[in-house]
């Protein structure tokens, strides 16, 4: 009798097993909507901001062009490639058209973590909270909504990682063909994509499977010598001088201990000092908060990798030694090299990482644990994402693009006069010159040079001594112009010691001026001529 109740018993168990699944699979799948619906949400709400104008500026050249132009950057062209074939579908203004190729590589890269996760987090809750995560990720949704190379950067690892767990379950060789395909598109999208290919090669060896290991190398070296056949050409002639300009001019400072652990909760997504420090004012919220918040999400980050390097056994272990080494390993040896040789730490280049973290965090989620462990794992996975919630809710709140918009707009409402405009940073005239239209009486230059003064064009040049102001004071002596308009940005990097500002001053007896957010306009002339500004 007791047996025949539990095999009548049992039907039900597995009926509403396979519902809780299927609200998991629901909840995941919403995820995956929501945060897509967040990415294209309002693309054209802020202003374009310095790189997103060098951006602009670079895919209105063709092709030809933008490969040569690129080599006096810091990154290779794909990523201009395809957003100037983008632009000419879906044009180059207003902001969202420009804007959301990158929105949707992070739309796309959000479907695939789907599987990604489901390869790793062996639970549905677990998949279902990982993308939650992933979904409300502040840097996730941050850095699809501008109009650079980071979410392609995540969108082919998180494609390369799939095709390689694919590889490792197939008897046959064809998913090499895609991963080579994605690995080498990566190193023509950016140069810090490099220790992303070198760790993939080492997750190959670590992942479980019933490859041998014999075959594992010649897979690896088969793919490896393919890809640096199609890297060559980028490789031999133009990667050379992007690392003469990294050493030579590169503006990054060499990272300090703060800046690691700064580094470490950028990839969790946890609010950095700095960056609460900016938040929290405008929230009017203590300082003192920020540290707690980062005390606590690092801590976190720890006890979730310790939980998953202690506990897992056997094949799980080698998933998770997998998963922290390619969310890890990259930009920890980035800031290593930083720290004792050329400095080149930028956190947003390790957007891949980023888009892992979700999973590598929620991987005690996969152990057989005690009640009271359960729950404390599953309530620090729900703090994870109140902080992820919290931190996207802040710049949602609070966050403002450089305004060149704003800065385009208040000079348009100027009085039509014989003017120069001078930008420092001197690529600053590149997001200005987007939303601007010179009248005849007016023209632009930068200090010490105009962005385009230089073949091939260099961005971010400083301004370090008086000899630096030489081009702009032989100018207005050639033209005595009665009004000049200068924008200022970036001038911690620019022009510390405003060397520029203290020149017009001495030049021109009037000045007025005018902040707009992060950016400052100073309008100098040699009378006040009448005029109503704006």
């Amino acid at each position: 009798m007791q047996d025949s109740q539990s095999k009548l018993a049992a039907p039900d168990r597995i009926e509403a097993h396979g519902r809780h699944l299927s609200v998991w699979q629901l909840l995941t799948w919403l995820a995956v909507a929501a945060g897509t619906a967040l990415r294209f949400c309002r693309l054209d709400h802020q202003s374009l901001w310095m790189d997103e104008g060098y951006t602009a500026w670079m895919v209105s050249h063709p092709l030809g062009q933008i490969v040569r132009l690129t080599r006096a950057d810091t990154a290779p062209p794909l990523f201009y490639l395809l957003l100037r074939w983008w632009s000419d579908l879906f044009g180059h203004e207003p902001e969202a058209a420009l804007r959301s190729m990158t929105a949707l590589c992070s739309a796309l890269t959000l479907i695939l973590a789907v599987g990604l996760a489901r390869k790793f987090l062996f639970k549905p809750a677990a998949v279902a909270a990982a993308l939650w995560a992933l979904a409300l990720g502040f840097h996730q949704v941050f850095y699809a909504q501008e109009a650079r190379f980071y979410p392609l950067m995540a969108l082919l690892l998180v494609a390369a990682m799939l095709c390689l767990l694919r590889h490792l379950a197939a008897q046959h060789r064809a998913w090499l063909i895609p991963l080579t395909l994605l690995l080498a598109a990566s190193l023509y999208t950016h140069n810090v994509m490099m220790p992303y290919v070198a760790s993939l090669a080492l997750v190959w060896l670590i992942l479980p499977s019933h490859h041998r290991p014999r075959r594992r190398i010649t897979d690896i070296a088969l793919t490896a010598a393919i890809v640096a056949i199609l890297y060559a050409p980028w490789g031999i002639f133009c990667l050379p001088n992007q690392l003469r300009i990294v050493h030579g001019e590169f503006w990054v400072s060499r990272p300090g201990a703060t800046d690691i652990t700064n580094l470490i909760a950028w990839l969790a997504d946890v609010p950095e000092t700095w960056s609460w420090r900016a938040m929290g004012a405008r929230l009017h919220a203590p300082e003192f908060a920020g540290h707690i918040l980062l005390a606590i999400g690092l801590a976190l980050v720890a006890a979730s990798l310790l939980l998953s390097l202690l506990r897992q056994r056997g094949p799980r272990l080698r998933q998770a030694i997998a998963m922290i080494l390619l969310a890890f390993f990259p930009p920890l040896l980035v800031a290593a090299y930083s720290r004792l040789a050329t400095p080149i730490l930028m956190t947003k280049t390790f957007l891949p990482s980023a888009a892992l973290m979700p999973i590598v965090l929620l991987l005690p989620m996969n152990l057989a644990l005690s009640p009271w462990a359960r729950r404390a794992v599953g309530a620090g996975a729900i703090l994870m994402l109140l902080l992820a919630a919290g931190d996207l809710l802040a710049y949602e709140t609070v966050h403002q693009n450089e305004d060149w918009r704003g800065v385009a707009r208040w000079v348009a409402q100027l009085p039509p006069r014989h003017r120069l405009l001078v930008f420092v940073s001197e690529d600053g005239q590149l997001p200005f010159d987007y939303y601007y239209f010179y009248r005849p009486d007016e023209s632009a230059t930068g200090v010490p040079a105009a962005f385009l003064d230089r073949d091939p064009p260099r961005a971010m040049l400083r301004v370090q001594k008086a000899q630096d102001l030489a081009r702009l004071e032989s100018r207005l002596a050639q033209q005595p112009y009665p009004q000049v308009i200068l924008i200022l940005s970036h001038l911690f990097w620019a022009d510390p010691d405003e060397l520029t500002l203290k020149k017009l001053q001495s030049l021109f007896p009037n000045a007025q001026r005018q902040t707009l957010g992060e950016l400052t306009i100073v309008r100098f002339s040699r009378d006040n001529g009448g005029e109503v500004g704006p």
